[in-house]
C-alpha cells in the first residue's frame, strides 16, 4: 500500500525535485509518465525519491508502483499530484520612463515583465506597489525630493523563486519649483 507523505513543491525552480511516499512493504519502484529517478528500491515506511533532471513545464502524468521481489505483489498506482518546474527568471524591459525633468514628485514608471511576481526596489526610488503581472506594469514612485535620480532599479521574483536581472530606470530629474526655477524680478509697484 502506497501513501503520499510530501508532494513535490509547486511551482519550483528545482529541476530535480524530491517526492516522499510511504510503502507498507519493501520492494522495487516502477516509474511511469514523464518522471523517473535513480532510486529503484523502497523500504517499508517513508521513502524520499529525487527525480532525474526535468525540463521547465507542468508534470501531470507522473506515477509510481512498488512490487515486492519475493512474491511479486504489485501495489496500486500512486499518482503524483501535478507540479510545475520553472527555472527561468522573468525578463524586464523599460516601457515608459519617468518624465524628465518632472515637476511631479510621485511620478509614474512603466515596465514590462515576462512573468508575474513580486517587485523589489533598489537605489533612491521605492513604491508601495509590490506585485506585478505578466505584461506591462505601471507603478507610482513614493514621494521624491528635488534632485537627479540615476541609481533607481527594480528586480522581479516569480512564484518559483527565480530572480530577474536588475532593470535600471532611466535617469530623471525631479524639479517641483514653480516654472522650474525662481523669479528674480521685483514685484510690481516697488
Amino acid at each position: 500500500t502506497l501513501v503520499e507523505v510530501t508532494p513535490v513543491t509547486t511551482p519550483s525552480n528545482d529541476n530535480t525535485p524530491s517526492y516522499t511516499f510511504s510503502s507498507s512493504k519493501a520492494g522495487i519502484i516502477n516509474y511511469s509518465g514523464a518522471c523517473y529517478s535513480d532510486s529503484s528500491t523502497a523500504s517499508a515506511g517513508s521513502n524520499t525519491i529525487t527525480f532525474s533532471p526535468l525540463g521547465d513545464g507542468t508534470y501531470s502524468n507522473c506515477a509510481i508502483t512498488v512490487y515486492d521481489s519475493e512474491d511479486y505483489n504489485v501495489s496500486v498506482t500512486l499518482a503524483i499530484p501535478t507540479f510545475t518546474v520553472d527555472t527561468t527568471p522573468p525578463t524586464l524591459a523599460e516601457v515608459t520612463s519617468v518624465e524628465n525633468p518632472s515637476n511631479d514628485n510621485t511620478p509614474d514608471y512603466t515596465f514590462a515583465s515576462t512573468e508575474a511576481g513580486t517587485i523589489t526596489y533598489s537605489g533612491s526610488c521605492s513604491s508601495d506597489d509590490t506585485f506585478v503581472m505578466a505584461g506591462n506594469n505601471t507603478f507610482t514612485l513614493n514621494s521624491l525630493s528635488e534632485g537627479t535620480y540615476s541609481n533607481c532599479a527594480i528586480t522581479v521574483t516569480d512564484s518559483a523563486g527565480n530572480l530577474s536581472s536588475y532593470l535600471s530606470m532611466s535617469s530623471f530629474v525631479v524639479d517641483t519649483s514653480a516654472g522650474g526655477g525662481t523669479n528674480s524680478g521685483s514685484p510690481p509697484g516697488t
